[in-house]
């Protein structure tokens, strides 16, 4: 990143983390970040993608048995409403494991 001696670069939060904790370091220019896309579910792969952290934080919490498929964000947000995500989950339970579907209260709406 070129800047004369008086612009300051303007960071995020996380670079600057990750640049007062790894001295040396120079912020990344905007075409150098990878973002991943956030997946809703995993149903037609084998596992869940590995870079799901979202996922992979909301297994290790116990929210969701770690064969989950659902994505970390569906997830997260059926947490976060007082659900469990395995509730009105479509996923293979022969495959996650997880608890049973809840039964809707007006009947089967699939």
């Amino acid at each position: 990143m070129q800047l004369s001696n008086d612009q300051e670069p303007v960071v995020s939060l996380p670079e600057r983390y990750f640049m007062e904790t790894n001295p040396g370091t120079e912020p990344r220019e905007e075409a150098d970040v990878i973002r991943a896309a956030v997946k809703p579910h995993y149903f037609q792969q084998e596992n869940a993608d590995p870079d799901d952290s979202t996922l992979a934080a909301a297994i290790w919490a116990g929210y969701v048995p770690a064969g989950c498929l659902l994505g970390g964000s569906v997830v997260m947000s059926e947490v976060n409403a007082g659900r469990s995500p395995c509730w009105d989950c479509a996923g293979p339970r022969e495959r996650c494991h997880g608890k049973p579907r809840r039964p809707h209260p007006f009947g089967d709406r699939r």
